[in-house]
């Protein structure tokens, strides 16, 4: 991975095929082992997320979800509708990704549970 995280970012959403899978993975990485590092480029994730890009989509799900632990500002909040909302996407891949980060989300997030449970019932 590039050292610098902004490059990694920038990398991903200008690459393709297995460039941009690499810089996935390194990114992932330091989201699950050193998710306070990647905190700071939480507004270019959720900028990913919102493209609404099936090839890009998957891998902001995931790199957000891994910065759940870390939000104090509770950045989430603000985008827990539109993120949350993707469990009712077009691709039948997404709304697995989404629903599998639910419990992680109510774990640091406990605010969240009922909100979490009634979309899970709906």
């Amino acid at each position: 991975m590039p050292e610098n995280i902004q490059s990694a970012i920038r990398g991903f959403k200008t690459t393709k095929g297995k460039t941009r899978y690499e810089l996935f993975k390194s990114l992932l990485k330091t989201a699950e082992n050193g998710p306070e590092k990647l905190y700071p480029y939480w507004d270019e994730l959720v900028e990913i997320l919102r493209e609404n890009k099936s090839d890009t989509l998957f891998a902001a799900i995931h790199l957000i979800s891994n910065l759940i632990p870390v939000d104090k500002e509770n950045k989430f909040k603000d985008i827990f509708e539109e993120y949350t909302a993707l469990l009712s996407h077009e691709s039948v891949v997404v709304a697995p990704h989404i629903a599998r980060f639910l419990g992680k989300f109510v774990k640091y997030k406990p605010e969240l549970e009922e909100s979490v449970t009634d979309l899970l019932l709906d």
